[in-house]
């Protein structure tokens, strides 16, 4: 079997049948390239690869596929993860080639389902080894090493600078710190229901027991020889044990 990949110049979006397989970032994010072009095209698409951050988180090495249109699939694979660059203060999304490794084994796998004809591992194999023998050329090696000692000078240099203005700042007690802390809202919000919810178990409770002691001694006025009073709380904790019922329900919380 032939295992040569044919390069043919062009919109990959404009792909009519076949599998199209692009890189994406684990942090939900389709602002460029390839991935931009498939979110305004291929809107469902997208949502798919959203839905996956929001179900399970975006892990490197990990796929979702949609369907674009009969016999076209979109592969969203991630392959990048967001890091900073501490001197130019940059979003980067370095590619990870052990990523790509795992997401096309799923993809493969995927596919084999629809076409047991399908080998891409077969395929990208001899692309994917001349890419890592790229990347660890000598010229490639040099090139990361003074990108490395560039940006270490630039914070040997940027240091005292940004430690005198840190200083500054905490001798005038103007130093603040802004931390971010994912899924707080969401603990806090479950604290607030489960304190409220807890708050009318109490009151309701207190409701049936003070209208029991009412209509256990006849207390006045009386309806019908019955505590007017204590029924009458009766009826508002039947009222707020619903209320509280059909809360939890709405939740799907029971």
């Amino acid at each position: 079997m032939n295992t040569e990949i044919e390069i043919i110049k062009g919109d990959a979006l404009e792909l009519a049948t076949g599998v199209l397989v692009h890189g994406c970032n684990t942090e939900g994010v389709m602002g460029s390239g390839i991935a931009r072009g498939v979110k305004t095209r291929y809107p469902n698409v997208y949502e798919i690869y959203k839905q996956a951050q929001r179900e399970n988180g975006l892990k490197l090495g990990s796929c979702s596929i949609g369907v674009a249109r009969d016999n076209l699939y979109i592969v969203n694979a991630i392959t990048q993860t967001l890091t900073l660059n501490t001197t130019q203060f940059e979003r980067l999304y370095p590619v990870s080639y052990d990523a790509i490794a795992r997401c096309f084994n799923i993809v493969n796998t995927a596919m084999n389902q629809i076409d047991p004809e399908f080998d891409m591992i077969a395929y990208a194999t001899p692309f994917v080894k001349k890419a890592k023998l790229a990347r660890y050329a000598p010229g490639k090696i040099a090139e990361n090493i003074y990108a490395t000692l560039s940006d270490s000078i630039h914070v040997l240099q940027d240091l005292p600078r940004e430690v005198l203005s840190v200083v500054r700042l905490a001798r005038h007690n103007k130093l603040m710190f802004n931390m971010d802390l994912k899924g707080l809202d969401v603990l806090l919000r479950t604290l607030d229901q489960v304190s409220n919810r807890l708050s009318f178990s109490i009151i309701i409770a207190a409701l049936i027991i003070g209208s029991a002691f009412l209509l256990a001694f006849s207390t006045p006025p009386l309806l019908y020889g019955v505590s007017f009073v204590g029924m009458l709380g009766f009826g508002v904790a039947a009222l707020l044990g619903l209320w509280l019922l059909i809360a939890i329900l709405r939740k799907g919380m029971l």
